[in-house]
């Protein structure tokens, strides 16, 4: 008995003794244990490795297991921006067939800013007379030539429409200006992500046509007559691109062209990644020339744009999808704001579904405070005002059955705390964003269209409904 009591003894001794010495060899970083075949230490910090090799954080980073140097302290995506490390700066890439160019306009030193103010360089990059365009593009990219852009504009189906194909949509960057006596945006529809900014140019110490035009030079000397240099031209007035001769004093924007195309590849196969996403399946996808990811999106196929995927299918010309819950909503334009035409069902702060049950979220969406409601819609929208809500009754957008087909009752307490649910289905009680004294002005509307106007205590469970302003076109 004494001699299986001490084997047993001795064994458990021996095992304590393995472990404490397998523990006490394990790495450790910063005094935390780490796996050395997939991290590195550096500064007591445990890193994943980047495919498979270590790399320094402070100047380097990790994109898709490959190493690259920061452009200055920031990281960036390769595969859509390029670092001038000559000072540090990032400019966007966009591949149009075996092209890769700069997606906007050069800001290095060596050209002049519009009306010599600094700002316009960071909006319209700098402007550059020939001789120093030639020379002022950054190690392995340079000025494009005649042949360069000629094959830019046939890929993108000729000079007639280049223009508009090419400039950027409204940008809070920089917007082309209106023609046509301001009834018509100077504005393109950018298909391709070249993001054409009207940036003017420069001439005998004047700076003209900034928000009117942009003019790129070439390489390429002009005719004999005038034997200077050769640019490409886009005004706010016409949907076309030109070619334009000019002396070599003036300053025009630079667009630089790289000198090799990006050889990226997507399951062994070389793909544009400026108009393709590359899937972890190995294959590419594209929705209306931009890179979408099946995995999050689907490309609709009636207007060629990739939307969020929701929990359920959607139309997304009548339907939005709020992507913090992945509900999708029914919307109508009405007057100058988009209404959603269903009560908001997104679970946050201090709201409830009625009684307390979670089909009647689903039925009638849920019911908040007005602290809550002012911060619940998804961004972009917000809650309507009282006046927004009068616009509306006026207007008889509510008599839409669909409007009011959710009547989701209210929630109030009493006195002595004791809180309770009423007329769902009966009628509903809406929150606007207007402040009544202690109270907030509301709207309620029955099964039957009939509404009034009323102030509630912010304390109350009401519904809500989200609106966002019409974009201006």
């Amino acid at each position: 008995m004494k001699h299986t009591f001490f084997k047993l003894a001795l064994t458990a001794i021996l095992a304590l003794a393995m472990s404490l010495t397998i523990s006490c060899n394990e790495p450790k970083c910063g005094g935390k244990e780490y796996n050395p075949e997939t991290q590195f230490c550096r500064d007591n910090a445990a890193i994943d490795k980047c495919g498979g090799g270590e790399y320094d954080p402070a100047k380097q980073f990790c994109n898709s297991d490959n190493i690259y140097p920061k452009c200055g302290e920031a990281n960036y995506n390769p595969m859509s921006q390029f670092c001038d490390t000559r000072e540090n700066k990032l400019y966007g890439l966009v591949t149009l067939g075996t092209q890769t160019w700069m997606s906007e306009n050069l800001n290095a030193k060596g050209g002049k800013c519009y009306n010599d103010v600094p700002a316009n360089c960071d909006k319209y990059g700098m402007l550059y007379t020939w001789d120093d365009a030639k020379n002022v593009c950054p190690s392995e990219w340079r000025l494009p030539d005649d042949t360069d852009w000629t094959t830019l504009l046939n890929y993108i189906g000729g000079t007639t429409k280049a223009g508009i194909k090419l400039k950027a949509k409204d940008n809070p960057r920089a917007s082309w200006a209106y023609h046509e006596k301001g009834k018509r945006t100077g504005n393109g529809t950018d298909d391709y992500g070249f993001s054409a900014f009207p940036g003017g140019y420069g001439s005998e110490g004047k700076f003209l046509k900034a928000e009117e035009s942009a003019l790129w030079w070439s390489s390429t000397k002009g005719d004999s007559k005038r034997a200077n240099g050769k640019y490409v031209d886009i005004s706010f007035d016409s949907d076309a691109a030109k070619w334009t001769n000019a002396h070599k004093e003036p300053q025009y924007s630079v667009r630089c062209i790289r000198e090799k195309a990006l050889n990226v590849k997507c399951g062994g196969k070389e793909y544009n990644p400026s108009t393709h996403y590359c899937h972890t399946d190995g294959s590419t996808y594209s929705c209306g020339y931009l890179p979408y990811n099946p995995a999050t999106e689907f490309c609709n196929s009636g207007d060629g744009k990739a939307y969020p995927i929701c929990e359920d299918a959607y139309d997304p010309t009548a339907q939005f999808c709020d992507t913090r819950d992945k509900k999708a909503y029914r919307y109508e334009a009405i007057g100058m704001l988009t209404w959603m035409f269903e009560n908001l069902n997104y679970k946050t702060g201090t709201s409830w579904c009625y009684d307390g049950e979670e089909f009647n979220c689903k039925k009638y969406g849920r019911l908040y405070i007005w602290e809550t409601a002012k911060k619940a819609c998804p961004s972009g929208w917000r809650l309507p005002s009282r006046s927004e809500w009068n616009d509306l009754i006026q207007s008889g957008g509510n008599n839409n059955t669909e409007f009011i087909g959710q009547s989701g009752g209210y929630r109030v307490c009493e006195g002595d705390g004791n809180c309770s649910f009423s007329s769902s289905g009966e009628k509903g009680w809406w929150w606007t964003a207007t402040a009544a004294g202690n109270e907030v002005k509301t709207w309620t509307i029955s099964e039957g269209g009939k509404e009034s106007e009323s102030s509630d205590n912010p304390a109350s469970g009401l519904s809500v409904r989200c609106v966002k302003d019409i974009e201006k076109k």
